[in-house]
């Protein structure tokens, strides 16, 4: 059904992200299931470029980068993105203008 929907470079860029997951969110993850998740989530990183505005350049998207980082120290459900997305929020309600904005977080 997704693929009526979206052209099959953002499918196929997506399945990226959705197979990573899988396999994250897997009870018995082999260091080869890890090397596989982050070859994958490697490219949907690097494509996001391609594919996206630079407004898709966020922080949370760069977490993705480091998902299988935390599985190997903690495993996933002992991670969780939720910290930077207040942290985000709290920035965003802070910051005036679009240039020079540094200083007045600080």
């Amino acid at each position: 059904i997704i693929l009526t929907y979206l052209p099959s470079d953002y499918v196929n860029h997506f399945a990226l992200l959705i197979s990573a997951m899988h396999i994250l969110l897997g009870c018995n993850i082999s260091t080869q299931d890890l090397a596989v998740a982050e070859e994958y989530l490697l490219a949907f990183y690097n494509q996001v470029p391609d594919l996206y505005p630079d407004t898709m350049l966020t922080a949370n998207l760069h977490t993705t980068i480091h998902l299988c980082q935390f599985v190997r120290l903690l495993g996933l459900w002992a991670y969780s993105t939720f910290g930077f997305e207040n942290m985000n929020g709290y920035i965003k309600r802070h910051r005036h203008g679009t240039r020079n904005f540094l200083p007045s977080l600080a």
